[in-house]
């Protein structure tokens, strides 16, 4: 029963970070902990802010359409110091989740089965 319980935790870091009115430690943060799953290709980071997904605005020209803050929860994540960004379900991938929980966004970034980076 203990195996079966490690087995459905996650393993995470969780912070918080009080940037006041300076937004540039808001994107320092974002940085370091781009450049950290570029050290860690394995990690799996995800940013927000009270407006959701801050990410979303530095690449928002290059985002598939149906990307929205209320279409992000869970799907905008740094790995390998690239942004990844979970798809909607498919043709190609149709038992992708249509709203992805962290175990599962973690799952498909780790399994590799599905491209998620984000395209350049």
């Amino acid at each position: 029963q203990q195996q079966q319980q490690q087995q459905l935790e996650v393993p995470c870091l969780w912070g918080v970070v009080r940037y006041e009115d300076n937004v540039e430690d808001e994107w320092f943060v974002g940085w370091l902990l781009l450049e950290l799953s570029r050290q860690i290709p394995t990690l799996c980071c995800r940013v927000w802010d009270d407006d959701g997904d801050f990410l979303l605005i530095e690449a928002a020209y290059s985002l598939p359409r149906w990307l929205k803050p209320e279409t992000s929860t869970n799907r905008v994540w740094l790995r390998g110091g690239e942004l990844h960004l979970i798809p909607q379900p498919s043709l190609k991938a149709p038992t992708l989740p249509q709203q992805p929980t962290i175990r599962q966004a973690l799952q498909i970034l780790a399994s590799g089965t599905v491209d998620t980076r984000k395209p350049k």
